[in-house]
């Protein structure tokens, strides 16, 4: 059963806290058998290239090479998520068999997390079953007027929440805001204490590259937003390794003291993506970050990025 409703940010906030409240805790765990996730491999180890690993008591992550993305198993039938098919055309229909693995019942619900083509790309494999592709109300749009035949265009649209109940399982499906995209679209699952929230929270890695049709001030106030009003323990991004709330903090705080280094660096009268700025803003940023992957390639291009959203949205 779909739920949706529209809200103002006051209720919103109100109705997840009472939520997150109700919510019973549920620890990680893992079936007989189920090597842990390959988040919590050594980044020197050789990475798979198709993973299937159990999170949570009905909830499984499928990760096809650097992509990541869930499927909730119910009495019935299967909410899934991103069918992560763009850099690999045939990672949709291993998805689809990696869930054929588990369960024999049909999914019924796909959810795409923002409108970004790596992560939908391919979600007709699954349209002999499915009774709704659901996406941000911001999305539909966009995915409709790409046109792709493999990626169907959303049949239910949602604004700031929603809830989706299906074989005894509730699900919040939360919108906090522009951040790596206009209409990225949370799936926040209060009783395994769960959020799947796709390329706007990296865990302990920097944000993509130039952080295209990106919105960096309000990024930070969605973070801020989740930290505030979500309760979790478990954290799966679209990419990388799995987290926990705390790196929601993490991050909010790299976008913060990136934008205030950027600031001293002009301050001090240093042109705008010189190399004497990038080697300032390291030296700010090193000592917190300079552990994270790709703080070395991916910090010139974040600045970069921070730069063109300022003259483009008027901020900085």
């Amino acid at each position: 059963m779909l739920t949706n409703a529209y809200r103002n940010p006051v209720s919103r906030r109100r109705m997840l806290r009472t939520a997150a409240a109700a919510g019973a805790g549920a620890a990680l765990w893992q079936g007989p058998g189920v090597q842990p996730g390959f988040a919590q491999q050594p980044l020197n180890l050789p990475q798979s290239v198709a993973e299937l690993t159990r999170v949570a008591q009905d909830v499984y992550m499928w990760r096809s090479m650097n992509h990541v993305t869930i499927f909730i198993v119910t009495d019935e039938g299967v909410i899934a998520a991103d069918p992560v098919g763009q850099s690999n055309p045939r990672s949709p229909q291993m998805y689809k068999a990696a869930i054929a693995s588990v369960t024999d019942r049909p999914v019924k619900y796909l959810i795409y997390s923002h409108d970004h083509a790596d992560h939908i790309q391919g979600g007709s494999v699954f349209m002999d079953t499915v009774e709704h592709v659901i996406s941000h109300r911001l999305a539909g749009p966009k995915v409709a007027a790409r046109n792709n035949a493999v990626t169907p265009t959303p049949t239910f649209l949602v604004g700031d929440w929603m809830t989706l109940e299906l074989g005894g399982r509730s699900i919040d499906l939360i919108y906090a805001g522009r951040s790596h995209s206009d209409n990225s679209l949370m799936i926040y699952y209060r009783a395994r204490r769960l959020l799947f929230a796709v390329d706007f929270i990296p865990v302990d890695s920097l944000p993509f590259r130039t952080l295209n049709d990106s919105y960096a001030d309000e990024w930070v106030s969605a973070l801020r937003w989740i930290e505030e009003n979500l309760d979790f323990d478990i954290l799966i991004p679209g990419h990388g390794r799995l987290g926990t709330k705390a790196n929601v903090r993490t991050m909010r705080e790299y976008f913060v003291e990136l934008m205030e280094a950027i600031r001293a660096a002009r301050s001090r009268d240093m042109q705008d993506n010189s190399a004497e700025m990038v080697a300032s803003v390291r030296a700010a940023l090193t000592p917190k970050y300079g552990t994270w992957e790709n703080f070395g390639p991916y910090l010139p291009e974040n600045v970069q990025g921070i730069i063109r959203m300022w003259r483009e949205q008027g901020g900085g």
